[in-house]
Protein backbone atom coordinates (compact mmCIF):
# COMPACT_ATOMS: atom_id res chain seq x y z
CA UNK A 1 0.00 0.00 0.00
CA UNK A 2 1.19 3.57 -0.74
CA UNK A 3 2.02 5.72 2.20
CA UNK A 4 -0.82 8.29 0.45
CA UNK A 5 -3.03 6.36 -1.32
CA UNK A 6 -6.34 7.64 -3.58
CA UNK A 7 -9.30 6.29 -2.85
CA UNK A 8 -12.67 6.58 -5.56
CA UNK A 9 -16.14 5.74 -4.03
CA UNK A 10 -18.46 4.19 -6.43
CA UNK A 11 -22.24 4.03 -5.99
CA UNK A 12 -22.63 -0.02 -6.97
CA UNK A 13 -26.42 0.14 -7.91
CA UNK A 14 -25.72 3.24 -10.05
CA UNK A 15 -22.89 2.33 -11.53
CA UNK A 16 -23.97 -1.27 -12.63
CA UNK A 17 -27.17 0.83 -14.22
CA UNK A 18 -24.55 3.29 -15.65
CA UNK A 19 -22.74 0.20 -17.63
CA UNK A 20 -25.92 -1.74 -18.37
CA UNK A 21 -27.48 1.46 -19.97
CA UNK A 22 -23.84 2.35 -21.90
CA UNK A 23 -23.13 -1.34 -23.47
CA UNK A 24 -27.18 -2.06 -24.24
CA UNK A 25 -27.12 -5.20 -21.81
CA UNK A 26 -27.45 -5.80 -18.34
CA UNK A 27 -24.40 -6.60 -16.23
CA UNK A 28 -23.15 -7.54 -13.15
CA UNK A 29 -19.71 -6.49 -11.37
CA UNK A 30 -17.69 -9.30 -13.04
CA UNK A 31 -19.31 -8.68 -16.79
CA UNK A 32 -18.63 -4.98 -17.00
CA UNK A 33 -15.67 -4.97 -19.27
CA UNK A 34 -12.18 -4.69 -18.03
CA UNK A 35 -11.66 -1.77 -19.74
CA UNK A 36 -13.63 0.18 -17.35
CA UNK A 37 -12.43 -1.27 -14.36
CA UNK A 38 -8.51 -0.93 -15.53
CA UNK A 39 -9.50 3.22 -16.29
CA UNK A 40 -9.71 3.85 -12.66
CA UNK A 41 -6.01 2.80 -12.17
CA UNK A 42 -5.03 4.65 -14.96
CA UNK A 43 -6.57 7.66 -13.70
CA UNK A 44 -4.04 6.86 -10.37
CA UNK A 45 -6.65 5.13 -7.70
CA UNK A 46 -5.17 2.75 -5.48
CA UNK A 47 -8.62 1.67 -3.56
CA UNK A 48 -12.08 1.42 -5.14
CA UNK A 49 -15.25 2.25 -2.25
CA UNK A 50 -17.66 0.19 -4.06
CA UNK A 51 -20.91 1.28 -1.79
CA UNK A 52 -23.87 -0.57 -1.15
CA UNK A 53 -23.08 -4.14 -2.60
CA UNK A 54 -24.79 -6.02 -0.23
CA UNK A 55 -28.31 -7.36 -0.28
CA UNK A 56 -31.06 -4.57 0.43
CA UNK A 57 -33.96 -4.81 2.91
CA UNK A 58 -37.58 -5.42 1.61
CA UNK A 59 -38.78 -3.75 4.53
CA UNK A 60 -36.09 -0.72 3.92
CA UNK A 61 -36.82 -0.58 0.65
CA UNK A 62 -41.05 -0.67 1.51
CA UNK A 63 -40.61 2.10 3.75
CA UNK A 64 -38.31 4.22 1.46
CA UNK A 65 -41.34 4.18 -1.10
CA UNK A 66 -44.01 5.98 0.99
CA UNK A 67 -42.06 8.00 3.24
CA UNK A 68 -43.12 11.51 2.49
CA UNK A 69 -40.22 13.03 2.79
CA UNK A 70 -38.27 10.57 0.73
CA UNK A 71 -40.51 11.32 -2.05
CA UNK A 72 -40.20 14.08 -2.67
CA UNK A 73 -36.93 13.89 -3.20
CA UNK A 74 -37.25 11.10 -5.74
CA UNK A 75 -40.19 13.64 -7.31
CA UNK A 76 -37.21 16.14 -7.40
CA UNK A 77 -34.38 13.89 -8.68
CA UNK A 78 -36.42 11.27 -11.06
CA UNK A 79 -39.90 12.41 -12.44
CA UNK A 80 -41.64 9.93 -12.96
CA UNK A 81 -40.09 7.46 -10.84
CA UNK A 82 -41.70 4.01 -10.05
CA UNK A 83 -41.73 1.81 -6.95
CA UNK A 84 -39.17 -0.50 -8.68
CA UNK A 85 -36.66 2.90 -8.16
CA UNK A 86 -36.80 2.42 -5.14
CA UNK A 87 -33.88 -0.51 -3.62
CA UNK A 88 -33.84 1.32 0.41
CA UNK A 89 -31.23 2.37 2.13
CA UNK A 90 -27.70 0.36 1.24
CA UNK A 91 -27.18 1.16 5.14
CA UNK A 92 -30.60 -1.24 6.51
CA UNK A 93 -28.47 -4.56 5.22
CA UNK A 94 -30.20 -7.18 5.48
CA UNK A 95 -27.55 -9.68 4.64
CA UNK A 96 -23.99 -9.49 3.90
CA UNK A 97 -24.01 -11.12 0.72
CA UNK A 98 -23.85 -9.64 -2.67
CA UNK A 99 -27.11 -8.13 -3.61
CA UNK A 100 -28.50 -10.00 -6.85
CA UNK A 101 -29.03 -6.87 -8.85
CA UNK A 102 -25.14 -6.98 -8.96
CA UNK A 103 -24.48 -10.50 -10.12
CA UNK A 104 -23.90 -13.65 -7.79
CA UNK A 105 -22.53 -13.92 -4.33
CA UNK A 106 -19.20 -15.59 -5.57
CA UNK A 107 -18.80 -12.39 -8.06
CA UNK A 108 -17.19 -9.65 -5.28
CA UNK A 109 -14.42 -12.58 -4.80
CA UNK A 110 -13.92 -12.51 -8.54
CA UNK A 111 -13.56 -8.72 -8.84
CA UNK A 112 -11.59 -8.49 -6.17
CA UNK A 113 -9.15 -10.98 -7.86
CA UNK A 114 -9.82 -8.66 -11.07
CA UNK A 115 -9.05 -5.61 -9.38
CA UNK A 116 -5.97 -6.64 -7.32
CA UNK A 117 -4.76 -7.70 -11.04
CA UNK A 118 -4.70 -3.75 -11.89
CA UNK A 119 -3.18 -2.66 -8.69
CA UNK A 120 -6.56 -1.59 -7.46
CA UNK A 121 -7.71 -2.49 -3.87
CA UNK A 122 -11.71 -3.28 -3.16
CA UNK A 123 -13.20 -1.54 -0.36
CA UNK A 124 -16.58 -2.76 0.82
CA UNK A 125 -18.89 -1.43 3.29
CA UNK A 126 -19.33 -2.43 6.94
CA UNK A 127 -21.95 -1.11 9.08
CA UNK A 128 -21.48 -2.04 12.67
CA UNK A 129 -24.27 -0.03 14.58
CA UNK A 130 -27.58 -2.06 12.86
CA UNK A 131 -29.07 -4.16 10.58
CA UNK A 132 -32.04 -3.62 8.47
CA UNK A 133 -35.39 -4.41 10.59
CA UNK A 134 -36.62 -7.33 9.41
CA UNK A 135 -32.94 -9.06 9.10
CA UNK A 136 -33.42 -12.82 9.78
CA UNK A 137 -30.97 -12.77 12.77
CA UNK A 138 -33.76 -10.45 14.79
CA UNK A 139 -35.55 -13.05 14.65
CA UNK A 140 -33.14 -15.84 14.77
CA UNK A 141 -30.70 -14.22 17.42
CA UNK A 142 -32.82 -11.31 19.03
CA UNK A 143 -30.02 -11.57 21.55
CA UNK A 144 -27.79 -9.47 19.65
CA UNK A 145 -29.99 -6.57 19.59
CA UNK A 146 -30.53 -3.60 22.31
CA UNK A 147 -33.85 -4.79 23.88
CA UNK A 148 -35.14 -1.90 26.03
CA UNK A 149 -35.51 -1.76 29.96
CA UNK A 150 -39.55 -1.44 30.58
CA UNK A 151 -39.48 2.12 31.72
CA UNK A 152 -37.86 3.02 28.55
CA UNK A 153 -40.05 1.22 26.18
CA UNK A 154 -43.01 2.91 28.13
CA UNK A 155 -41.23 6.60 27.86
CA UNK A 156 -40.21 5.88 24.55
CA UNK A 157 -41.82 3.71 22.27
CA UNK A 158 -40.77 4.80 19.05
CA UNK A 159 -37.28 3.43 20.01
CA UNK A 160 -38.13 -0.16 19.42
CA UNK A 161 -40.61 -2.19 16.97
CA UNK A 162 -41.85 -5.32 16.98
CA UNK A 163 -40.76 -8.54 15.62
CA UNK A 164 -42.69 -10.59 13.73
CA UNK A 165 -42.74 -13.41 16.74
CA UNK A 166 -43.70 -10.20 19.05
CA UNK A 167 -40.30 -9.54 20.43
CA UNK A 168 -39.38 -5.66 21.49
CA UNK A 169 -36.18 -4.33 19.18
CA UNK A 170 -34.48 -0.98 19.29
CA UNK A 171 -33.92 0.91 16.15
CA UNK A 172 -30.81 2.02 15.45
CA UNK A 173 -29.75 5.74 16.77
CA UNK A 174 -26.89 8.03 17.78
CA UNK A 175 -26.90 10.18 20.75
CA UNK A 176 -28.54 13.27 18.44
CA UNK A 177 -31.04 12.17 16.10
CA UNK A 178 -34.35 9.94 15.77
CA UNK A 179 -34.00 6.09 15.33
CA UNK A 180 -33.35 4.82 12.18
CA UNK A 181 -36.73 3.23 11.96
CA UNK A 182 -35.50 1.09 9.24
CA UNK A 183 -32.78 -0.84 11.36
CA UNK A 184 -32.31 -2.81 14.48
CA UNK A 185 -29.73 -1.71 16.89
CA UNK A 186 -26.79 -4.09 17.90
CA UNK A 187 -26.07 -4.64 21.30
CA UNK A 188 -22.09 -3.70 21.82
CA UNK A 189 -21.85 -4.76 25.18
CA UNK A 190 -23.48 -8.55 24.50
CA UNK A 191 -20.26 -10.87 23.60
CA UNK A 192 -22.36 -12.69 21.48
CA UNK A 193 -22.93 -10.13 19.23
CA UNK A 194 -19.42 -9.09 19.29
CA UNK A 195 -18.55 -12.66 17.94
CA UNK A 196 -21.03 -12.14 15.50
CA UNK A 197 -19.91 -9.32 13.95
CA UNK A 198 -16.46 -10.94 14.35
CA UNK A 199 -17.29 -13.84 11.98
CA UNK A 200 -19.18 -10.96 9.17
CA UNK A 201 -15.37 -9.22 9.06
CA UNK A 202 -13.56 -12.74 8.63
CA UNK A 203 -15.64 -13.32 5.70
CA UNK A 204 -15.49 -9.88 4.05
CA UNK A 205 -11.89 -10.15 4.94
CA UNK A 206 -11.58 -12.83 2.35
CA UNK A 207 -13.44 -11.16 -0.68
CA UNK A 208 -11.79 -7.71 0.21
CA UNK A 209 -9.35 -5.33 0.37
CA UNK A 210 -10.43 -3.44 3.42
CA UNK A 211 -13.66 -1.78 4.72
CA UNK A 212 -15.44 1.36 5.29
CA UNK A 213 -17.01 1.30 8.49
CA UNK A 214 -19.98 3.32 9.08
CA UNK A 215 -20.14 5.59 12.09
CA UNK A 216 -17.54 3.40 13.84
CA UNK A 217 -17.17 6.01 16.53
CA UNK A 218 -21.05 4.39 17.54
CA UNK A 219 -19.32 1.04 18.93
CA UNK A 220 -16.97 3.36 21.28
CA UNK A 221 -17.91 2.24 24.67
CA UNK A 222 -18.15 6.14 25.69
CA UNK A 223 -20.42 6.51 22.91
CA UNK A 224 -22.92 3.69 23.46
CA UNK A 225 -23.23 4.15 27.21
CA UNK A 226 -24.10 7.77 26.20
CA UNK A 227 -27.15 6.47 23.81
CA UNK A 228 -28.16 3.16 25.59
CA UNK A 229 -26.29 2.84 28.78
CA UNK A 230 -29.04 3.32 31.09
CA UNK A 231 -31.69 1.73 28.97
CA UNK A 232 -30.10 -2.00 28.93
CA UNK A 233 -29.59 -4.45 31.43
CA UNK A 234 -26.00 -5.90 30.27
CA UNK A 235 -23.29 -4.05 32.07
CA UNK A 236 -20.45 -2.08 30.36
CA UNK A 237 -17.22 -4.32 29.17
CA UNK A 238 -13.72 -3.46 30.06
CA UNK A 239 -12.86 -3.30 26.18
CA UNK A 240 -13.44 -1.68 23.18
CA UNK A 241 -15.16 -3.59 20.37
CA UNK A 242 -12.84 -2.08 17.63
CA UNK A 243 -9.64 -3.13 20.01
CA UNK A 244 -11.31 -6.55 20.19
CA UNK A 245 -12.64 -7.56 16.58
CA UNK A 246 -9.47 -5.59 14.26
CA UNK A 247 -6.10 -7.12 15.48
CA UNK A 248 -8.12 -10.53 14.98
CA UNK A 249 -8.48 -9.77 11.59
CA UNK A 250 -4.76 -8.10 10.75
CA UNK A 251 -3.41 -11.37 12.02
CA UNK A 252 -5.22 -13.27 9.02
CA UNK A 253 -5.12 -10.60 6.25
CA UNK A 254 -2.36 -7.71 7.40
CA UNK A 255 -3.00 -5.75 4.24
CA UNK A 256 -6.47 -5.41 5.04
CA UNK A 257 -7.74 -1.60 5.74
CA UNK A 258 -9.90 -0.32 8.40
CA UNK A 259 -11.25 3.38 7.56
CA UNK A 260 -13.59 4.43 10.04
CA UNK A 261 -16.46 7.41 9.01
CA UNK A 262 -16.68 9.07 12.12
CA UNK A 263 -17.67 12.59 13.71
CA UNK A 264 -17.24 14.37 17.04
CA UNK A 265 -13.38 14.68 17.46
CA UNK A 266 -13.29 11.14 17.95
CA UNK A 267 -10.95 10.21 14.83
CA UNK A 268 -7.89 9.95 17.08
CA UNK A 269 -9.24 7.84 19.74
CA UNK A 270 -10.10 5.47 17.03
CA UNK A 271 -7.02 5.60 15.59
CA UNK A 272 -5.38 4.51 18.65
CA UNK A 273 -7.83 1.42 18.50
CA UNK A 274 -6.62 0.14 15.47
CA UNK A 275 -7.88 2.19 12.39
CA UNK A 276 -5.43 2.66 9.67
CA UNK A 277 -7.70 5.76 8.85
CA UNK A 278 -9.97 8.30 9.84
CA UNK A 279 -12.34 10.35 8.47
CA UNK A 280 -10.92 13.97 8.82
CA UNK A 281 -14.04 16.18 9.23
CA UNK A 282 -12.22 18.56 11.23
CA UNK A 283 -10.37 19.97 7.42
CA UNK A 284 -13.67 19.78 5.95
CA UNK A 285 -15.10 22.02 8.50
CA UNK A 286 -11.87 24.35 8.84
CA UNK A 287 -11.83 24.74 5.04
CA UNK A 288 -15.57 25.64 4.83
CA UNK A 289 -15.73 27.60 8.31
CA UNK A 290 -12.14 29.26 9.10
CA UNK A 291 -9.47 31.30 8.49
CA UNK A 292 -6.15 29.67 5.92
CA UNK A 293 -4.34 30.33 9.16
CA UNK A 294 -6.92 27.69 10.90
CA UNK A 295 -6.26 25.11 7.62
CA UNK A 296 -2.75 25.30 7.72
CA UNK A 297 -2.70 24.71 12.07
CA UNK A 298 -4.57 21.06 10.91
CA UNK A 299 -1.92 20.44 8.52
CA UNK A 300 0.70 20.73 10.66
CA UNK A 301 -0.53 17.59 12.91
CA UNK A 302 1.98 15.13 14.12
CA UNK A 303 2.72 12.29 11.30
CA UNK A 304 1.22 9.86 13.75
CA UNK A 305 -2.09 11.02 13.18
CA UNK A 306 -1.97 13.04 10.70
CA UNK A 307 -0.82 10.19 8.02
CA UNK A 308 -3.89 8.40 9.51
CA UNK A 309 -6.51 11.39 8.07
CA UNK A 310 -8.88 10.39 4.85
CA UNK A 311 -9.15 13.81 3.15
CA UNK A 312 -12.43 14.68 1.75
CA UNK A 313 -14.35 17.62 0.52
CA UNK A 314 -17.55 15.35 -0.63
CA UNK A 315 -19.26 12.37 -0.43
CA UNK A 316 -22.19 10.93 -0.38
CA UNK A 317 -23.64 12.63 3.14
CA UNK A 318 -22.36 15.88 1.65
CA UNK A 319 -23.53 18.21 -0.75
CA UNK A 320 -21.38 18.96 -4.14
CA UNK A 321 -17.93 20.79 -3.45
CA UNK A 322 -19.11 23.29 -5.85
CA UNK A 323 -22.36 23.68 -3.57
CA UNK A 324 -21.20 23.88 0.08
CA UNK A 325 -17.62 25.81 -0.57
CA UNK A 326 -18.47 27.45 -4.17
CA UNK A 327 -16.83 26.78 -7.54
CA UNK A 328 -13.56 28.84 -6.81
CA UNK A 329 -12.81 27.67 -3.20
CA UNK A 330 -14.25 24.33 -4.48
CA UNK A 331 -10.80 23.91 -6.48
CA UNK A 332 -8.17 25.75 -3.55
CA UNK A 333 -9.88 22.83 -1.39
CA UNK A 334 -9.82 20.12 -3.96
CA UNK A 335 -5.91 20.89 -4.09
CA UNK A 336 -5.43 20.74 -0.63
CA UNK A 337 -7.33 17.39 -0.11
CA UNK A 338 -5.59 15.83 -3.14
CA UNK A 339 -1.99 16.88 -2.18
CA UNK A 340 -1.63 16.70 1.85
CA UNK A 341 -0.34 13.62 3.99
CA UNK A 342 -3.21 11.02 4.36
CA UNK A 343 -5.42 8.91 2.65
CA UNK A 344 -7.05 10.99 -0.45
CA UNK A 345 -11.02 10.31 -0.88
Amino acid sequence: MKKHPQLLELNAFFFISKMSKKYGRPLTLTTVPVAEWKSFAEQGFDYLWLMGVWTRSPGSAAHAAKEPGLCRAYDLILPHWTREDVTGSPYAIYGYELDPYLGRPEELLQLKIKLNGLGLGLVLDFVPNHLAFDHPWTLEHPELFVACRPETLRAHPEWSFITADGKKIAHGRDPYFAPWIDTAQINFWSPQAREAWLAELLKIAKIADGVRCDMAMLAMNDVFQKVWGEHIQETRPSTEFWREVIPKIKKIAPQFIFIAEVYWDMDWPLQQLGFDFTYDKRLYDRMFFDSAISVRDHLNAEPAYRDKCLRFIENHDEERATVTFGKQKSVAAGIIAATVPGLRF
